[in-house]
């Protein structure tokens, strides 16, 4: 792969927002790099080499969707069950009270 360097100069609250963002391993030049890279749609580690991080970033999020839903899926027909039996508990309550309320009404 062919690359070329940059050389520019920072304001020092451009620097001090990419200090912001510096991961503990990184030098100031590779956060720059990786920063870059990023909004490019790419991504840069540390040895440089090229990876395209939208493709990587939606696998990694569709990976996360299917294990929530995989949770999900047993918890959400629980509650589905427990809220239906509390509506039918609720249903036969009302039943329950308008009886009572035709046997007080007169005919």
């Amino acid at each position: 792969m062919v690359s070329k360097p940059f050389s520019f100069r920072l304001p020092d609250e451009a620097v001090q927002a990419l200090e912001q963002l510096r991961h503990p391993e990184e030098s100031l030049n590779q956060t720059l790099q990786r920063f870059v890279l990023e909004k490019l749609g790419m991504y840069a580690d540390v040895s440089t080499e090229l990876h395209t991080s939208p493709i990587e970033d939606l696998r990694a999020q569709i990976e996360q969707l299917r294990s929530q839903i995989e949770l999900s899926t047993p918890l959400s027909t629980n509650l589905q069950t427990s809220v239906v039996k509390d509506l039918q508990t609720q249903m036969q309550q009302l039943r329950s009270q308008v009886e009572q309320l035709e046997v007080k009404l007169p005919a």
